[in-house]
């Protein structure tokens, strides 16, 4: 989720070695709080990640997220998260501006996602102003969301959304093909059981060409949502026609995914991607 292209730059032999070194034995105690005593805070802030990343609900995700701010008001990587998910770019800049000032007051461990989230939300609010960022801020970004997310992952192997924005923080910085590996390596066999997993697993395949292997992945997806209409299987597809250059059925895909829900930032995104290649295509033929 919330993904930022930058140019790849491959870092194998340290990559390896940090894949190595993070597995770890299955221990479901190993578990983070996220800077919340009250459960029921922690319930929805969860629950949030989980209609996101594994189901691209993120109209649910949205009123998840919130939902756990009324039991806690003073949840910083709940009030983050809020931040990171909301359309409103006056709503976002009051909470980025909040949690500059109560940054210093976070643990250590929440202070490895709160610098990544703060650094998000300056990204989506240049963004939405039309400023642009040095190229500096987005390779310095990208180099310690790396650094933060792998030491907070080797400390709590178990908090499967974190390792997914993980591996795709290493898709962007090292490429598709050490993404797969990181799934291999990082992801506990339940955690490769769960949708985000198949449906990434599948996008970085297509990316890489192995289209039998992509479409396999996708059956796993529809496997693991349980026959649910969501909109995760309809986007994990039309990013895989997509690759594959069949775009026609990835626009009919990527337009189901959007209907089904039309918060789905990320579908959006890859609908202006398809529609921009039927027209270069349309374009060609005429000429």
């Amino acid at each position: 989720m919330f993904k930022i292209s930058l140019p790849h730059f491959v870092l194998r032999c340290t990559l390896i070695l940090v894949l190595t070194t993070s597995c770890q034995k299955e221990s479901t105690s190993n578990r983070f709080d996220f800077g919340t005593e009250n459960d029921s805070a922690l319930y929805y802030y969860n629950k949030g990640w989980e209609h996101i990343m594994d189901y691209g609900q993120w109209t649910l995700a949205e009123a998840s997220y919130r939902k756990a701010m009324t039991f806690d008001p003073d949840f910083i990587l709940g009030k983050g998260i809020v931040g990171k998910i909301t359309t409103d770019l006056n709503e976002r800049q009051s909470i980025l501006k909040a949690l500059e000032e109560e940054k210093e007051d976070v643990s250590a461990d929440e202070r490895l996602l709160l610098d990544d989230l703060l650094s998000i939300l300056e990204i989506m609010n240049a963004r939405d102003q039309g400023i642009k960022l040095a190229p500096e801020f987005y390779k310095d970004f990208y180099s310690s969301a790396e650094s933060a997310m792998r030491t907070f992952i080797h400390k709590y192997p178990y908090e499967s959304y974190i390792k997914a924005e993980y591996i795709e923080v290493i898709h962007s910085n090292h490429g598709a093909k050490a993404a797969l590996d990181s799934i291999e390596t990082l992801a506990t066999e339940s955690q490769k059981k769960l949708p985000f997993f198949n449906s990434y697993a599948a996008t970085l395949e297509s990316e890489l060409a192995n289209y039998d292997a992509a479409f396999d992945k996708a059956k796993d997806l529809l496997e693991s949502v349980n026959g649910q209409d969501v909109p995760a299987t309809y986007y994990t597809y039309a990013q895989l026609y997509l690759n594959n250059n069949k775009l026609s059925v990835a626009k009919k895909n990527i337009e189901r995914a959007i209907q089904l829900d039309p918060k789905h930032q990320l579908a959006h995104r890859v609908k202006k991607v398809i529609d921009q290649k039927l027209q270069e295509r349309d374009t060609d033929s005429i000429n």
